[in-house]
């Protein structure tokens, strides 16, 4: 480690991929390259064996360390864990989380953290969470994919997406769920988030609109209404029982088993295709939603790489370079190819937290991510089996805090013929 820590200090001292201007710093360099700037730190990173600290002005507080190192990451997040948290600031930029878990620390987090476990490891309450996914999609996704697909309109499968989540997080974890409809006259959509503002698109060249109960007691009642238990629904849909929906099976494309006679497969089923699982995984790892995870010190330390850190020093840790990384992923890191994510012996192979760090590492593990993989299964299976979709636009990511494509993922939709 002492060896690698001098060799660290030679190369930073002798050798910047960004230049640092007088009175300014490095800003200059991080401004011009704003549009693109998760890749723009990989680059540094590359030149600068994976950890670089950005100065900012003279007279700002805007220093930083920006790390991919696989070593140093698993410093922060598991070793020195109790010396690294969201620092200061962090909670003034996210105000809008509140005081959740995902922006508290110390006591907070610890107590909510511990709740959540226990309400994640309640059967009841995964049973809940799959029967939602799966109402979602047959109520909400698939009525707007008919939709497209018989008017011919291209959707915009992000925001699609974006509100698929938001409702199943609503209607699972807080008993809230909103109606929007497209306008002009279409098929009224489920889809819907919390909000009182217009709030963007699914149909391209069609305003989708939100609202909020007048009343406490209204998001019950359009839980109850919208999505009633199976029995319920079949008595008040007197078609329920004459025309149920086609059986779901999965993609030949995308599964190895054919799930015959079942709406939808169960998350036990879902788990067992291997490609399926491997493909999302190396989707999350080339693009990362939070593609920055940021830390502070909470005293002065010393990372593995050798760089000093002062009391409340600010350290990023690049998510999104960590899954182009050579040294971890091999030659073809910039390479889509879900097969590396499958052993011989036909089982997902398991990359440490600290390699693969979407769901983060250490006691900040994300306790919901078996749930979110349940989520992202269910809606892969069901939209690849029932729809053909054809990219007509998409585009580079944007570079913001959470990673999405700057400009939407518009589609053509078909839908397929079941035999």
């Amino acid at each position: 480690m002492c060896d690698r820590a001098n060799f660290n200090r030679f190369i930073s001292k002798n050798k910047s991929p960004i230049k640092d201007w007088p009175f300014v710093g490095m800003l200059p360099g991080v401004l011009l390259n704003a549009s693109r700037i998760h890749d723009y730190f990989s680059h540094l990173l590359r030149q600068s064996n994976h950890t670089i600290k950005i100065k900012g002005p003279w007279f700002s507080n805007l220093n930083f360390i920006l790390t991919s190192d696989p070593e140093n990451i698993h410093y922060i997040l598991s070793t020195s864990f109790a010396n690294f948290n969201k620092g200061r600031n962090f909670k003034e930029v996210f105000e809008v989380l509140g005081d959740g878990i995902l922006v508290a620390d110390s006591d907070s987090w610890k107590m909510q953290r511990k709740l959540t476990h226990i309400l994640f490891r309640q059967s009841n309450f995964l049973s809940l969470l799959e029967t939602t996914a799966q109402q979602n999609v047959q109520n909400g996704l698939f009525k707007i994919l008919d939709h497209a697909s018989e008017s011919g309109l291209q959707v915009d499968m992000q925001d699609l997406c974006q509100r698929f989540t938001f409702d199943e997080n609503y209607l699972s974890t807080l008993n809230l769920f909103l109606n929007r409809h497209p306008t002009p006259q279409a098929k009224p959509s489920p889809l819907g988030i919390s909000a009182g503002r217009p709030s963007g698109r699914v149909f391209s060249g069609q305003r989708i609109q939100a609202w909020r109960p007048e009343s406490p007691a209204e998001p019950a009642k359009l839980v109850r209404e919208q999505c009633p238990p199976p029995a319920q629904q079949a008595r008040l849909d007197p078609e329920s029982q004459t025309s149920p929906p086609p059986p779901l099976d999965l993609a030949p494309a995308v599964a190895e088993a054919a799930l015959a006679g079942e709406p939808f497969p169960s998350f036990a089923e879902l788990n067992k295709l291997v490609y399926l699982h491997a493909t999302l995984c190396e989707t999350l790892r080339l693009y990362p939603p939070v593609p920055i995870n940021r830390k502070a010190s909470i005293k002065p330390d010393t990372l593995p790489s050798g760089h000093q850190v002062n009391q409340e020093t600010e350290i990023l840790l690049s998510i999104y370079t960590m899954g182009r990384m050579h040294e971890i992923w091999g030659a073809d890191a910039s390479a889509f190819n879900p097969d590396r994510w499958i052993s011989d012996k036909g089982k997902i192979i398991d990359v440490p937290s600290y390699k693969f760090n979407t769901f983060r590492a250490g006691p900040r593990t994300c306790v919901g991510k078996d749930l979110a993989f349940m989520e992202l299964k269910i809606a892969a299976a069901a939209i690849i089996w029932s729809y053909d979709l054809h990219v007509v636009t998409g585009g580079q990511s944007a570079s913001s805090l959470a990673l999405h494509m700057e400009h939407g993922l518009k589609v053509n939709v078909t839908t397929k013929t079941i035999l």
